[in-house]
């Protein structure tokens, strides 16, 4: 009979950490705690179910030592443009809204070849200045007036079409 009583011990304290750890979780703030470190994307991987294709690279190479405004105001003047947006439609950009994500430097920048603004041609240099003075932290918009900063010009970024994204459900 002892042996019985062993195994209706164990039995009993499997049921107890059965309730205890399954039934009886409280979903406490340590019960949903990950540590783990995510190196993927989503975007422009067909692979995926969510899939945005990727539009184009942008970005522009500005020597170090100059500010990209005055660049840019002396190309416009050269051009006979009195502010961006009339050169905005001038110019064939991408319509419609864009997803924007930032390329970081340790994505392999030197891969893609940016328009470098001392050796490329005027037309090409101000096509992707309007493009980035069109594009905010997230998205790139048409329809909105062009901004232009030196943090914006600097940026090198990948735009993404998601006009689709919500065709598949």
């Amino acid at each position: 009979m002892y042996c019985g009583v062993a195994s209706y011990a164990r039995l009993k304290a499997g049921f107890w950490n059965l309730l205890r750890d399954v039934l009886l979780n409280t979903g406490g703030p340590r019960s949903r705690t990950r540590r783990e470190c995510v190196r993927s994307s989503i975007l422009a991987n067909p692979s995926f179910s969510i899939f945005w294709p990727k539009k184009r690279p942008v970005g522009l190479i500005f020597p170090d030592h100059l500010n990209p405004l005055e660049i840019l105001d002396g190309i416009m003047e050269k051009k006979g443009f009195r502010d961006p947006d009339v050169a905005k439609a001038v110019y064939h950009l991408p319509s419609g809204i864009l997803f924007c994500r930032s390329i970081k430097e340790t994505e392999g920048v030197g891969e893609i070849s940016f328009p470098d603004t001392t050796t490329s041609g005027d037309d090409e240099v101000l096509k992707t200045a309007l493009i980035l003075g069109l594009c905010n932290k997230h998205f790139y918009d048409f329809g909105h007036s062009v901004i232009w900063t030196e943090n914006r010009l600097r940026r090198k970024l990948n735009l993404y079409r998601v006009g689709d994204f919500y065709a598949n459900d």
